[in-house]
Order: structure tokens, then sequence, then C-alpha cells
């Protein structure tokens, strides 16, 4: 996979930490999970090794200035949303 995101917590709240695994496979390969919308692997996970350069028509490769942002891992405060009924 290229991207991989891990929901975490602490004392001062939740949030979420994005690494890059594979900074060879397609930018939007996500925990295993293709997140391209015009792609027909949408929503689904492909087979290892499809993701590359070639095998995919619509392979996106990373940037260099993400691959140098997320190769120590970047956290994300997490939004919350306050799901309280009004009357």
């Amino acid at each position: 996979m290229s991207r991989w995101i891990e929901s975490c917590g602490d004392d001062y709240g939740r949030y979420y930490v994005e690494t890059l695994d594979n900074p060879e496979e397609c930018r939007h390969l996500c925990n295993e999970v293709c997140c391209n919308s015009d792609c027909d692997m949408r929503a689904d996970f492909p087979v290892t090794g499809y993701c590359l350069p070639g095998r995919c028509p619509h392979f996106a490769p990373e940037t260099p200035e993400d691959i140098e942002r997320l190769k120590d891992g970047e956290k994300h405060e997490a939004r919350t949303t306050d799901h309280a009924e009004t009357v």
C-alpha cells in the first residue's frame, strides 16, 4: 500500500497519523483500499502489485513533497462533531 492512516488518542484528545508505506505505489491507495473515484477498483482491495505504473490506468504517483512530508509520519488532529439534538 502507499499510505497508511492510523487512528490514535492520548490524554489531550483523538488524532490520526498518516504515513507512507511504499512511495512507488499509487497515492490513492490508503490502508490497502483504492480511494480513487475514477478507478474501477475504488472502495476495493486491489491485488498486490496492481497499483503500480503500467498496471492501473488511473495510477497517480506520490509527489516528492508528500514523500518527504510522510516519511516519518504526520499527525493530524481528529475533528469532532457534536451530535446533540436540539429541542
